[in-house]
């Protein structure tokens, strides 16, 4: 019987994240693995192929052209393009490759359409991190649909809680194709014991934040959502420019998504700010996986709308204001170790925790409900035939 041949498909650095665990424990176990990068972000992912040790055997761009105003208020224009952009260097890759399983992760185009490729030519998918929802179509844009279109073409689901297996049970998928499993979030979190080497120039701008910091409050805000490009990361911004004014304790760290109309929104808010606002606020490029881990580790509170920066940062007890209307990660939101917020409710919030201690000490100490850092082993174990 021939041995089955994997091939790990990522596309954006949270994918990658998230993906590196399973690729090593399938490695562990002698399997023959391929890891496709489809090419969303490199710039981003460059760093975190390093961080984990990894080279994707094959990789590709999937770059689209600007939009003009009325393709931005659709969103349309440019997902088309890189959606058909994307089949078909899917097709390729797996007309070169001819894996017996393509494993694709989380709700990204590069997941959709590499698992649609797959679909068309009858090889089975694996999908990590299957079933969130937030039952609404259209929040996140187009993230929760493409996890909905996933599920109806893999034949294996990896979900990290009961509740996304009741989710994917509830859209008709079989049970005996579910298993609930953690998330790889928390095990790509422990392979390097939150200790990585960072760049020099990355290595300067922590010794920076941390000279600033004695005294203060690092409040890490992240934003990148395309629902929330338009006006709410705007609003984010100018919001936490009053929480710097409200309180001299706060110090601001924004690491910059590359997406220039977010740069644009969030570096208008802060012109001209007064010396000393303007020395508690730290406005950088988005920073490599290791630097992100260190500032999660070391923030009195993380604002964000990122899923990622979600689990990383409850998973290491750090409270978590999410502006958006909704979450996929609810268990999260019912547990307390975060609040959804508009970002109207950004100062207030914090001026709540600040001034009731014991309700900052519950999110502290909220459960955890993604697991303790062996998704990967139990994702490998499935695929090799073990469980």
């Amino acid at each position: 019987m021939t041995s089955p041949r994997f091939m790990l498909s990522c596309g954006t650095r949270p994918e990658i994240i998230k993906i590196a665990p399973v690729y090593r424990a399938l490695r562990e176990r002698n399997a023959e693995v391929i890891l496709a990068f489809t090419g969303q972000h490199w710039e981003l992912a460059e760093k975190a192929f390093q961080d984990f040790g990894l080279k994707p055997d094959i990789r590709f761009e999937a770059t689209y052209p600007e939009q003009n105003d009325q393709q931005k208020q659709h969103g349309a224009s440019n997902l088309t393009y890189l959606g058909a952009r994307l089949l078909t260097n899917c097709g390729n890759i797996l007309d070169e490759v001819l894996p017996s399983v393509v494993v694709v992760q989380g709700d990204t185009s590069s997941t959709l359409m590499m698992a649609l490729a797959a679909f068309y030519r009858k090889i089975s998918v694996a999908h990590v991190e299957a079933g969130l929802r937030t039952h609404r179509r259209c929040e996140p844009f187009p993230e929760e649909t493409n996890r909905a279109l996933v599920a109806q073409l893999a034949e294996t689901h990896f979900a990290p809680t009961e509740r996304a297996r009741q989710n994917l049970l509830r859209e008709g998928i079989a049970d005996q194709s579910i298993y609930v499993v953690g998330n790889t979030v928390i095990d790509a979190m422990q392979i390097h014991g939150g200790q990585l080497p960072l760049t020099p120039s990355e290595s300067r701008l922590q010794d920076s934040i941390s000279q600033r910091l004695h005294g203060r409050r690092l409040i890490m805000a992240t934003g990148h959502r395309r629902e929330n490009q338009r006006s709410a990361i705007g609003e984010v911004a100018r919001q936490m420019r009053r929480l710097l004014d409200v309180d001299d304790r706060v110090l601001l760290v924004w690491p910059l998504h590359p997406n220039r109309e977010i740069v644009r929104s969030v570096t208008n808010a802060f012109e001209d700010l007064p010396s000393d606002m303007f020395e508690r606020c730290v406005i950088v490029p988005s920073v490599s996986y290791g630097l992100m881990q260190w500032l999660i580790r070391h923030s009195w509170l993380t604002i964000t709308d990122s899923g990622g920066v979600l689990e990383e940062a409850t998973a290491i007890h750090r409270p978590v204001l999410v502006f958006r209307s909704s979450t996929e990660r609810d268990e999260l939101v019912e547990s307390g170790a975060a609040f959804l917020v508009s970002p109207s409710e950004i100062v207030d919030a914090y001026l709540r925790l600040d001034q009731d201690e014991q309700a900052y000490t519950r999110m502290t100490n909220a459960p955890y409900p993604y697991g303790e850092g062996d998704a990967a082993e139990h994702i490998a174990d499935v695929l090799c035939g073990r469980r």
